[in-house]
This record gives structure tokens, C-alpha cells and sequence, in this order.
């Protein structure tokens, strides 16, 4: 049941022979979301908090375990003749580690005096009279911050009392992300240029012409869609073709090209600081089964895209430049996504201090029969997430008023606030509803906006280069010093 890692003294436990209700019963561990982490850089701009990173060496040992789990002594451990080991501490590669590690880290926070928000268990806070600090856990990596040096010390001081920990200072990078807390100027920053350089690096290293827009007209998604899977026709190469076939993307095996492994890299990519590219990234997650080669070069058009603008991120204000501290933003594209299915897509932006904290970009579940009906949809899906928001900046003792939700379906904003067009929208699924009750409690309400002004736009379609280049700019920010 235990295996020597590469270190000398450390071992993991093989959690793969485990069996549920005898080994373990629960194993689910929150994470801090990605939504969550944005707020909570968002603040700390808007209050000019300072923030500390620290990470924990072999976090998950220092839980103890509620089961009993008896395993075999690993080479080299002596013990008598017939005789087993019990487990009482969380090793690494137990299936119920990550959760007994989670459970025991928020222990020790709620004893120092911690309270736990509700709306995402991975952020705590602390409040000591006019002095405030919040505390993000993505396993192993805390974040302290907080308007009172002082007062993180001594947070950090009492961690490092239960646990070995690495001081990394002020904040820089996590996840992957670089974190940049421009005090003087009321600005953060956060992009990904480190990892988009080694796709780069790693996909596209040739000296192609760099191009202003993720996804190109050759390249539509009703194109990639539409182009068929011929059976029986499996080719590593073009020069295994017929001379009339040579150049056709339907007669390449794509399952031999790392596609898996570069969709992956950008959904990370775009899922943390780049949602600009929500919208073809999106699209070409959809065949990850079975690739064809002209989506391979809608992946590589991509990296095209992102090799030229490597200088690209997320950046939060302390003076707003938008006139309300949290906006909304909702689009669909009435069925023209999904043409086999005929569902409609849905984008949503959703705006704090300036810059976008959350942002989607999906296919609906149903069809709908209108673009009034599509546009609803996607409306409701916005409001989830604002009241999300709001719920956990009220937790944290923000209280946000009512929210601007802009839309630009007239049809939409109507059904929004009134019971109108019946005959039209009366089989529409009760749930969607909700949305006149959060209008109704002032939560948030829905406003007209021009098309040409809808920063959701670009997470529905794939827009003219005109358009791309008027709304990303207010969707991502150029980063010096990059």
C-alpha cells in the first residue's frame, strides 16, 4: 500500500488500491475558485491591501486520519513477522488526503479567529476593528492579505506555528499567474506571459505572421463543424494521399497530434486571464475525441494569435473607470454554434473594479425557438453569477447595490422585468424565471445597450476584426514590462 517517492525518506501511499466504505468514505476538497481568486486581487486593489504568499511543505501528512487503514511496510521498514502497519497520518496519494488536509487547515484558521464564507469555503476573513485580513486557500498555496502589516505577521507567524511553511513574500505569481500590485498608481495586473511563451515555444516556434484576432474567417466555426469524418481513411502524412487529395484536411489522422494537450493549455490559459479567447477556445474543446486536422489549425491559429500578444492580462483599478463598482454583460448567438443541434451560444462578462472577475462562454442546454428566447437564457446565467458575487462580497462586508446587467435583445429586457409575450414564452422552463425575482428585490437590473457596445459579444461568435479590436481593449489590458 506504500511506494518510495524520489526522496530518500518520503512515501506515498498507492490510494489506486483502495476500496469505498473500507478504505474511505468522502474525498470532495474545495479549491479556491478561479472567479474567487480574481475578487479577491480585485479588493485588494480597490483597498490597497498588502498580500503575502506562503506554501506548505507536504501539506497533506500533517492531517490525521478518521479511518483505519492498515498497510504493508514499505521496503526497508522492519517489523515482526505477520504483522502490518496502521496509517495514521494523511499520505499523499490517498484518495482521502486532500480532504483531510482541507479540514484540518480550516481548523486552525477558524481557532485563530477566522470566519469561513458560505459562498466559497476557500476564502476566510478576520476582522479586528478597523483592520481587516483575508485569507485564500488553493491547497497548499495561502494568501494573506490585509491593510495591517502587523496583523498578517502574526497570521502568517500563527500558520507557521502549525505548519512548516515557505514565506514567498509579497504575492508575485500563483498558478501560473503574474501578479503585479501597483500601489502608487491604484493598479493590479495579472497575465500569463511565462506559460503562453512555452506554447509558443512548444507549438508554434516558427517565424509565422502574427495576426490581431483568435479566430480568422478561414476558419469559421461553421466550417470546422461541417467538415465531415470520412471512415477507413487513417494516413500519418499528406504523402501517403492520391495526388487529387493532397491538401485536404478530412484525410489527415489528427488523433496523432498532441490536440488534447494544446486544448488543455488553452483552457487554462483562457479560464484564468485571457477571456478574449473564450469564445474559440470554446470551440475547439468540443472535439477532443476525435480531432480533425482543420481544427488542429484552428489550435495553431490560436497560438498565432496569442504569440502576438504575449503583453495581454486582467487589470483591476482602484478608480473605476466604469461607473458602477460590479457590471454585468450578457450576449447569445441565436442557433449558429451548434449546427447539428441547432443550440443557441451563450456569453456573459462580468465586471469588478474595472475588470472582468468572471466571463463564460458555452453552448445552451436546449434549444431555443427565438433570439429573445436564446438572449433570456443567457441573461439568467449572468444573474447566477452576479448574485454569486454579491453573496460572497456582502459574506466579506461589501454590500453591493443593485447591479446593471446590460443586454442588447429589447425582447430580453422586457421579459426581464414583465410577464410579456405569453403565447411566445410560455414553455419556457420555470427556473429561468428567477430573473424577475432578482429584478424585482433590486439585485440587479437589466439594461438596453447597443450591440456595438456589448463587451459579451466576443464570447458568442466570432466577430469582425473591427469589432474584436474596439471591444478587447475594454475586455484586456496591455501590461508593460512584459
Amino acid at each position: 500500500m506504500i511506494s518510495r517517492s524520489s526522496g530518500d525518506r518520503d512515501f506515498a501511499s498507492r490510494g489506486f488500491k483502495q476500496k469505498i466504505t473500507e478504505d474511505y468514505f468522502e474525498t470532495f476538497s474545495p479549491v479556491l475558485r478561479k472567479e474567487s481568486l480574481r475578487l479577491f486581487f480585485a479588493l485588494m486593489c480597490w483597498f490597497d491591501f498588502q498580500c503575502d504568499q506562503t506554501d506548505v511543505d507536504s501539506a497533506f501528512p500533517y492531517a490525521d486520519l478518521e479511518e483505519v487503514i492498515h498497510i504493508k511496510p514499505p521496503v526497508g521498514v522492519r517489523v515482526p513477522p505477520g504483522c502490518v502497519l496502521r496509517l495514521k497520518k494523511a499520505l499523499y496519494g490517498l484518495k482521502q488526503a486532500p480532504r483531510a488536509w482541507y479540514q484540518l487547515v480550516t481548523s486552525v484558521l477558524l481557532d485563530f479567529g477566522f470566519t469561513k464564507c458560505v459562498s466559497d469555503p476557500c476564502i476566510f476573513f478576520l476582522r479586528r476593528g478597523k483592520d481587516m485580513v483575508m485569507v485564500g486557500v488553493y491547497v497548499d498555496d495561502i494568501l494573506i492579505a490585509g491593510n495591517n502589516r502587523s496583523l498578517i505577521n502574526e497570521v502568517k507567524g500563527y500558520i507557521e506555528y502549525h505548519f512548516k511553511i515557505k514565506d514567498m513574500g509579497p504575492v508575485k505569481t500563483m498558478l501560473g499567474m503574474n501578479i503585479c500590485h501597483n500601489v502608487e498608481d491604484g493598479l493590479l495586473t495579472m497575465d500569463q506571459s511565462k506559460m503562453i511563451k512555452k506554447i509558443v515555444d512548444e507549438f508554434q516556434p516558427y517565424n509565422d505572421a502574427l495576426i490581431n484576432s483568435p479566430l480568422g474567417k478561414e476558419l469559421k466555426v461553421k466550417e470546422v463543424e461541417s467538415t465531415p469524418m470520412i471512415p477507413g481513411q487513417v494516413l500519418s502524412s499528406q504523402s501517403d494521399l492520391a495526388e487529387d487529395k493532397v491538401g485536404d484536411p478530412r484525410y489527415v489522422d489528427a488523433s496523432k497530434l498532441p490536440y488534447m494537450r494544446l486544448v488543455g493549455c488553452l483552457l487554462y490559459v483562457m479560464t484564468c486571464t485571457r477571456p478574449d479567447i473564450s469564445f474559440p477556445t470554446t470551440v475547439i474543446s468540443r472535439f477532443m475525441t476525435k480531432p480533425l486536422y482543420v481544427h488542429w489549425l484552428a489550435c495553431l491559429y490560436l497560438v498565432r494569435y496569442l504569440k502576438g500578444t504575449v503583453d495581454i492580462g486582467i487589470c483591476f483599478y482602484r478608480e473605476n473607470w466604469l461607473e458602477h463598482f460590479m457590471v454585468g454583460f450578457s450576449d447569445s448567438d441565436w442557433a449558429s454554434s451548434d449546427l447539428e443541434h441547432r443550440r443557441s451560444m451563450t456569453g456573459y462578462s462580468v465586471f469588478l473594479c474595472g475588470g472582468p472577475i468572471a466571463w463564460r462562454s458555452c453552448l445552451q442546454t436546449t434549444v431555443a425557438k427565438s433570439a429573445t428566447e436564446a438572449e433570456y437564457y443567457a441573461l439568467s446565467n449572468c444573474i447566477d453569477e452576479v448574485t454569486f458575487m454579491k453573496q460572497l462580497l456582502l459574506e466579506l462586508g461589501i454590500e453591493v447595490e443593485t447591479v446593471p446587467i446590460y443586454e442588447d435583445n429589447k425582447g430580453a429586457v422586457d421579459l426581464a422585468g414583465n410577464p410579456v409575450y405569453h403565447k411566445r414564452v410560455k414553455h419556457i422552463d420555470i427556473r429561468y424565471h428567477a430573473i424577475r425575482e432578482k429584478v424585482a428585490d433590486g439585485t440587479v437590473i437589466v439594461l438596453k445597450i447597443p450591440t456595438r457596445a456589448n463587451f459579451a459579444d466576443v464570447h458568442t461568435k466570432a466577430v469582425s476584426q473591427v469589432v474584436f479590436n474596439t471591444l478587447s481593449p475594454f475586455i484586456v489590458c496591455k501590461i508593460e514590462n512584459i
